[in-house]
Order: C-alpha cells, then sequence, then structure tokens
C-alpha cells in the first residue's frame, strides 16, 4: 500500500489541505481495512473513501486505486523500525 497516494487521496477527498487556510472537512477520509501483506478475498472492501462532495470522490479515486496492489503471491511487508541510533 503507499501511503503517500492514500495521503493524497484524503487530501483530495477534504480531510487535509494542499494550501494553507483552505478547509478541512471532518467527513471527509479514508478508513483503511486491510492492513499489508495481509490476505484478501475477491470483493472485500480494502479502503473506504468518505467525502461529502460526490466531485472531490471522483478527483481522489484514481489515487487511492493506485495507492493499492493486490497480488496472487504473499507480500512480506517491510519493517516498521529500519534502526536504531
Amino acid at each position: 500500500m503507499n501511503a503517500y497516494l492514500v495521503g493524497l487521496g484524503a487530501t483530495l477527498l477534504g480531510a487535509g489541505r494542499l494550501r494553507r487556510g483552505e478547509p478541512v472537512d471532518p467527513r471527509a477520509g479514508v478508513l483503511v481495512k486491510a492492513k499489508s501483506g495481509e490476505r484478501v478475498e475477491r470483493g472485500q472492501a480494502v479502503l473506504v473513501a468518505f467525502s461529502s462532495d460526490e466531485a472531490k470522490l471522483r478527483r481522489a479515486l484514481p489515487y487511492l486505486e493506485r495507492a493499492v496492489e493486490i497480488s496472487p503471491e504473499p507480500f512480506e511487508a517491510a519493517p516498521l523500525i529500519l534502526g536504531e541510533l
């Protein structure tokens, strides 16, 4: 899962700002229903997008669709902690 694309999609839905001073829609956002590497079944929701504006939803969907890659091969997620200083 590409977190950058999920974040950009959420911003386009209205959950964030592209420029200072823009309003944030408290009803907008993205719910992540499956973790990276988790097995999913056909038809299972991986992301759920929320927006109060249908045009914003249409604009954000291509980014959210590209954020997820589903493969028949198992995926091993990278470790969350890469090292210590």
